[in-house]
């Protein structure tokens, strides 16, 4: 039997990934990092860089479902920080669309229509803004080493709403965008 090794046997995003963190500790510092559409917490080239303990995360899913499984899978990991919440650009209340068992989830309709069979429903949620999130779990003389959005057709508009500066490191799904994003 063999261990997955995300340097070994990932895609070169979690080869990257895993590097860029243990880069930072070589250099004596702690990587911190946002995870935005984290699902259950079973797959995301964050995933085994968490748990391995080689980056503190933050770690958010807007689904009540997926957050319970979520919570499941990390609650004994002291370097991970849980968030049930909708993240949006400015944290205002916004219609939310889950489908089926909560898995596919987003604030745009389009993509969940077009990947979802299931039943969809929707409902109006409050949000945090991204920023507001980032301020809330970095402290003023931190800075945040990375991002991973997989937020279902929003990665974007949240990218473009972050407040300077940028994260050194951002993983965010490009699928359903449209070329003029």
């Amino acid at each position: 039997q063999k261990k997955w090794d995300p340097a070994e046997d990932g895609d070169c995003l979690y080869q990257a990934f895993y590097l860029y963190c243990t880069r930072l500790i070589a250099e004596g510092k702690r990587p911190k990092g946002i995870v935005v559409g984290s699902h259950d917490g079973v797959f995301g080239e964050w995933a085994p860089v968490v748990q391995a303990n080689l980056t503190d995360a933050c770690l958010v899913e807007a689904s009540q479902p997926q957050f319970a499984k979520l919570v499941q899978n990390y609650q004994k990991y002291p370097n991970v920080k849980l968030i049930n919440q909708l993240i949006t650009t400015e944290g205002q209340d916004i219609e939310f669309f889950e489908g089926g068992q909560g898995y596919t989830n987003s604030v745009v309709e389009k993509v969940i229509r077009n990947w979802e069979p299931e039943e969809i429903k929707s409902s109006i949620r409050s949000s945090f803004s991204i920023n507001d999130l980032i301020a809330n779990y970095i402290s003023s003389t931190e800075r945040l080493d990375w991002l991973h959005l997989d937020v279902e057709g929003y990665d974007i508009e949240l990218l473009r709403a972050i407040e300077e500066p940028l994260p050194a490191f951002i993983i965010f799904e490009e699928m359903h965008h449209d070329e003029q994003q």
